[in-house]
């Protein structure tokens, strides 16, 4: 290769990396259609936020919960789940990690030792992202809950922040 060709080769790529390098940056103009999948206007909001998740096994020794989680406004995405403080519950629960990109998601654990905890006590962490000023309409509903001899009556599980 001729040193002129060369050069030459060297300048076109110089000048495509300080074309590239301009529109990462803002000041070139960008090409058509680069933006469509951005939403037009200002930018909502995200907000971080944690709530906890408890159990009220009714008197009864908790062995097993099972609850549906969900945002019904759409605004929160669940971004994390970690276990609760009781040793019978302190690994994260199980969930479909798929289900995170929707608006809910199941949340189980169970405890095979046998004798769980009787009172209520926190079974969960859920880290949510918010889109938005406004809070979420967020929803809680116990589809398990029970002992090492089944289902337990009265029992519920709630939210807290």
């Amino acid at each position: 290769m001729s040193r002129s060709l060369l050069l030459s080769a060297a300048l076109v790529l110089a000048a495509l990396i300080s074309i590239g390098a301009a529109q990462v940056s803002g000041t070139g103009q960008e090409p058509s259609g680069a933006r469509e999948s951005i939403a037009e206007g200002p930018e909502e909001p995200l907000r971080f936020v944690t709530y906890e998740l408890h159990v009220d096994p009714a008197g009864e020794p908790l062995a097993a919960w099972q609850v549906r989680f969900e945002d019904s406004t759409g605004a929160a995405k669940l971004v994390g789940v970690e276990g609760g403080n009781d040793p019978s519950f302190r690994d994260a629960p199980f969930y479909d990690p798929k289900a995170l990109q929707g608006g809910a998601v199941v949340l189980a654990a169970f405890d095979t030792e046998g004798a769980g905890p009787r009172t209520e006590i926190l079974v969960a962490r859920v880290h949510l992202v918010i889109t938005g000023t406004q809070d979420p309409e967020l929803n809680l509903t116990a589809e398990v809950v029970a002992s090492p001899d089944g289902p337990i009556q009265g029992a519920t599980a709630r939210l807290a922040r």
